[in-house]
């Protein structure tokens, strides 16, 4: 007879440095990685305020191994930096106490393939003085491209058959060549001679390119999106900087007037879609495209040059209140450059997945001190579930604990232990015999919100070959008990599980369920739009990277119905916002703006065409090969045609921000370049947060042939068709 294995809630250990970092290097290791050698962690360390990079590698200075790093000056309040760092090194910060009181945050990285790794990481080179930023008409403005399925040798980004308009691209999980920490660098000079090798009668061979760069490789078997005949990283590029062979505006000496710098992300990363370790990638790809364009101002011996970078992506779970590393590092980058810098950004496309919610707690002793959530975990899930529970900013006067959490498995064996909210860490996990199946982390991250954070980690519902017990599917049910004589918010978020564009079906999206939402309408059978009393809520499910102080964020628009998308997110973010830039503006070394800047986020800045219609979804722009067309939908494609307006802003001189140029953008013709909120219609639909200052009315991307959906005849009034006109 087989004994019946029991699985049980136990006490986890509070000794990790981040829950993301021991679930996946400790916890679930056998599983995920079950012959994995490890030998370095790339990492994103956030520094406390004051404490230095210096102090930080002086503490670590006797730990084993070389520690390599890209870093940024020790200059901002929160300094923030890359670091590929040896195993025994991590096992010695994880285990210091006196390491673990400088860190703020860290963040771990997916490891690249070994093939994109180097020995010795370069250090940046000293970049040579070029002039200073001098506003005037006709400037150029690089364009950024941070994204996957970048097919660059299409011909919307040639100038001629040898000549690309690519300036620097990085493929940051291809094989090791170039001036790059990892991963593989093509600078023009190579692009274009790759490009005269492989004409064939007059016409680029792009297969033959690809193959021949390295930038496709089928010794390996990772997932190839510029292989394919749609690529996310191509369309994007299209609808932001793209221009048919030979006709991208020119300067002096027939140079292009918008140079771009394209950086490919690791397929490892882009695979997995809950954004772990994202932000390491994404922050070394705006540093590599700053200082290429430093190197693009100097090479034509030009002061600094404005930069527009369009990064279509984020996650779902975070603080949503400017404080996640990745925004603090995107802000301090924008602040501290002299010449005008843009990062544009998608406000997310979950509004109707059931992934948000929010969860008033009574006093304690009272009615509704204590609820009950639940979430839906699916079968054949191949990857593992992620939920983040945040609560609000922890008052001085509050006891030292405040909140208690419980959870129960499908089947219901309710833990019988309760993870209190405190300002130490914590940790729970449910599992028999060494084999956790589940785990639940606290942590209360510090300045400057003072808020604490539940994770909830599920090991996959199935994979092929596993050798122990995986997590059930089925419901699972988080209790909340408020231990405060007053009301509190508590804000819950599903990482994203799903598959990326053309990639195969790993994960399966997990949700909230609540008796009380409604998604169907009973009559019309539409989904309905608006928050009711439900726990789940469509409003405040905005990208959890798009609520910092000066990045752009943009929203999708349906153009015939003229009203917003209905998946497109939006606010309201944490009460706790635009605390990251009040932080940086306080304490010795406070950040000054370039210009006063009072623009607190509330949701996203503007919109622009992510659909034609309901029953036209997507829009057209260019396929992986030269001459194809792809639809694509979704606020990724409407992000790009944004950056496409602040560039050409950039480029007559505008010195205001991002954000100002698209809430208070100049005339077209004489047409505003937006629409206010009070002229946008559908019921519901006004709300600032939700829809920023409006729509975008972003020029039509100028083609021979004008088969992209933007025939005027097509077009329901003159006006539209003059809207849609290159200026």
């Amino acid at each position: 007879m087989v004994e019946e294995t029991v699985y049980k809630w136990r006490e986890g250990s509070s000794k990790f440095v981040d829950a993301y970092i021991d679930w996946v290097r400790d916890t679930a290791k056998r599983v995920l990685y079950p012959n994995d050698e490890l030998r370095s962690v790339p990492i994103l360390v956030s520094l406390q305020p004051g404490k230095t990079k210096r102090e930080f590698f002086e503490r670590l200075q006797r730990a084993s191994g070389k520690l390599d790093d890209m870093g940024i000056g020790s200059d901002l309040k929160y300094e923030q930096f890359t670091l590929n760092m040896p195993d025994e090194a991590f096992e010695r910060l994880q285990g210091d106490s006196s390491i673990d009181q400088l860190i703020h945050r860290i963040t771990i990285a997916h490891k690249l393939p070994r093939h994109a790794m180097r020995e010795d990481r370069p250090l940046p080179k000293p970049q040579h003085s070029v002039g200073k930023y001098e506003p005037r008409k006709g400037s150029p403005v690089v364009m950024g491209i941070i994204d996957e399925g970048i097919a660059f040798a299409n011909q919307r980004f040639r100038r001629g058959p040898g000549s690309s308009r690519v300036e620097y691209a990085w493929i940051q999980d291809g094989r090791v060549e170039g001036d790059v920490p990892y991963g593989l660098e093509l600078t023009k000079a190579k692009i274009d001679k790759s490009l005269g090798e492989c004409l064939n009668a007059g016409q680029v061979d792009e297969d033959l390119f690809y193959s021949a760069t390295g930038v496709v490789d089928f010794g390996q078997s990772a997932h190839k999106a510029a292989a394919r005949r749609a690529g996310h990283g191509t369309h994007v590029m299209d609808l932001a900087c793209g221009y048919d062979e030979g006709s991208s505006p020119t300067g002096e000496e027939g140079k292009d007037q918008r140079p771009i710098v394209c950086v490919k992300l690791p397929t490892v990363t882009v695979a997995d879609t809950s954004g772990l370790g994202l932000e390491y990638y994404v922050l070394d790809g705006i540093d590599y495209i700053l200082g290429r364009a430093h190197d693009i101002a100097r090479e034509r011996e030009c002061g600094e040059l404005p930069v527009v970078i369009n990064f279509s992506s984020g996650i779902l779970a975070g603080p949503r209140d400017g404080t996640q590393p990745i925004e603090l590092a995107i802000d301090a980058r924008i602040e501290g450059r002299a010449a005008p810098t843009d990062v544009v950004l998608p406000s997310g496309n979950s509004r109707l997945s059931r992934l948000h919610a929010k969860i008033l707690l009574s006093p304690s002793g009272q009615k509704d001190d204590e609820r009950k959530l639940q979430f839906c975990v699916l079968p054949d899930d191949r990857t593992c579930s992620y939920l983040e529970i945040w609560l609000p900013a922890r008052d001085e006067t509050w006891p030292k604990y405040w909140m208690e959490l419980s959870l129960t498995p499908p089947g219901g064996q309710e833990s019988e232990l309760s993870l209190v909210a405190g300002t130490d860490k914590r940790a729970m996990e449910w599992g028999s015999n060494g084999n956790v199946l589940c785990k639940v982390y606290y942590e209360f991250i510090g300045p400057p919100t003072n808020r604490g954070r539940y994770v909830i980690a599920l090991l996959p519902t199935a994979l092929p070959d596993a050798e122990q017990q995986l997590a059930p599917f089925g419901t699972w049910t988080i209790g909340f008990r408020n231990r405060l004589d007053q009301q509190i918010n508590v804000e819950a978020s599903i990482q994203w599980d799903d598959r990326p564009l053309g990639y195969p079906q790993n994960g399966r999206q997990s949700y909230f369920v609540d008796d009380r939402y409604q998604r169907f309408e009973e009559i019309s059978g539409r989904e309905v739009e608006v928050d009711n009393d439900s726990m789940i809520k469509r409003d405040g499910s905005i990208n959890a990277i798009a609520t910092g102080s000066h990045t752009i964020v943009a929203g999708g628009y349906l153009r015939k119905e003229n009203k917003v998308v209905k998946y497109s997110s939006g606010g309201p973010i944490s009460p706790a916002s635009y605390a990251a830039q009040v932080a940086n503006r306080q304490g010795p070394v406070a950040l000054a703006p370039k210009e006063p800047d009072d623009l607190e986020r509330t949701g996203p800045d503007a919109m622009a065409w992510s659909d034609e219609s309901y029953v036209h979804r997507g829009i057209l722009a260019a396929g992986t090969r030269s001459g194809s067309r792809v639809v694509m939908n979704g606020t990724s494609v409407a992000a790009p045609q944004i950056a496409r307006v602040i560039a050409e802003r950039r480029a007559m001189g505008d010195l205001r921000s991002g954000r100002k140029i698209v809430l208070r953008p100049p005339k077209l013709g004489s047409r505003a370049m937006t629409e206010q909120p009070n002229q946008i219609g559908g019921s519901a639909q006004t709300s600032r947060e939700r829809i920023g200052s409006g729509l975008v009315v972003t020029p039509g991307i100028e083609r021979q042939d004008r088969l992209d959906g933007l025939d005027e005849r097509a077009l329901s009034s003159p006006e539209q068709a003059l809207a849609w006109k290159t200026p």
